[in-house]
């Protein structure tokens, strides 16, 4: 018999992953992988490095969750856009989190989308580079004012592609 693993999907759909061949040998599949990361704020427009690939390959990030659990408490207004880039010290490469509220505390989760303050476009998932690549980092820009007090952990989903 199959070993095979059955998923609801946000929208209800079923997904069912057959993880062998037919004959009991198992599939190439790939894992998904989870790791976290730090906020720590920073003042108004700064760049603050949340988190590198750990791995030695190419990955996709497909969904990022955060729990704020400091709110910048500055002042209404303050946001913080969440994107890729080469250092953790800009934001070269695509957003995948727009607009979540710096001051209130919760759980944010980029895959519902643009989330509010500022929100424009986002990317649903997005690729990083090996470790030490050309685009390997997750960065935070804290908009408005000085998000300083802020403090916030940062889930991230992935799997390798290589």
């Amino acid at each position: 018999m199959p070993l095979s693993i059955v998923r609801v999907t946000d929208r209800g759909e079923i997904n069912k992953i057959d993880l062998t061949n037919g004959f009991g040998a198992p599939q190439n599949f790939k894992v998904t992988k989870y790791d976290t990361g730090a906020m720590a704020g920073a003042v108004a427009d700064a760049f603050e490095s949340v988190w590198e690939n750990p791995e030695s390959v190419p990955i996709i990030v497909y969904r990022v969750v955060i729990n704020e659990t400091t709110g910048a408490g500055v002042g209404a207004g303050e946001y913080v856009i969440m994107g890729t880039d080469a250092d953790g010290t800009g934001m070269t490469g695509g957003t995948f989190m727009d607009g979540f509220d710096a001051n209130a505390t919760g759980w944010y989760d980029s895959a519902f989308g643009p989330v509010g303050l500022g929100a424009t476009t986002q990317t649903a998932v997005f690729y990083l580079d090996e470790n030490g690549g050309t685009t390997s980092f997750i960065t935070a820009q804290y908009k408005v004012q000085d998000c300083s007090p802020l403090v916030a952990v940062v889930h991230i989903f992935y799997f390798p592609i290589r």
